[in-house]
């Protein structure tokens, strides 16, 4: 889970706003669940927000962004499922980056 307590922190600092936390969870539904209701706001990426009710917004200022990895373990023979995501996601032009290249990596397996 990534924590945006310090982000949250330093745009309130400027703006001399309050931003307190009183809740935390490590779960996307339950964070969901609490703005539906009412009970502030939260961050989160862009397609965990799958909830009637809930609008979202791009955070544009401050710009943030993040590192996922996708690991599998060496030397393991890999079932279709995993292969294919694998793929999917080394072909893929993620965002400021290419693509990698998949026939490389598939000759070497």
């Amino acid at each position: 889970m990534i924590d945006f307590r310090d982000m949250v922190d330093k745009v309130s600092e400027a703006d001399s706003a309050r931003c307190e936390a009183v809740y935390k969870s490590d779960r996307d539904d339950w964070v969901l669940g609490m703005v539906a209701s009412g009970f502030g706001f939260g961050f989160l990426p862009r397609y965990s927000i799958i909830h009637r009710g809930i609008i979202a917004r791009p955070l544009v200022d401050p710009e943030y962004w993040r590192n996922i990895h996708l690991v599998t373990v060496r030397d393991k023979p890999q079932s279709h499922i995993v292969g294919a995501l694998v793929h999917e996601a080394m072909r893929t032009e993620w965002a400021n980056e290419g693509a990698l290249p998949v026939t490389a990596h598939l000759a070497a397996n």
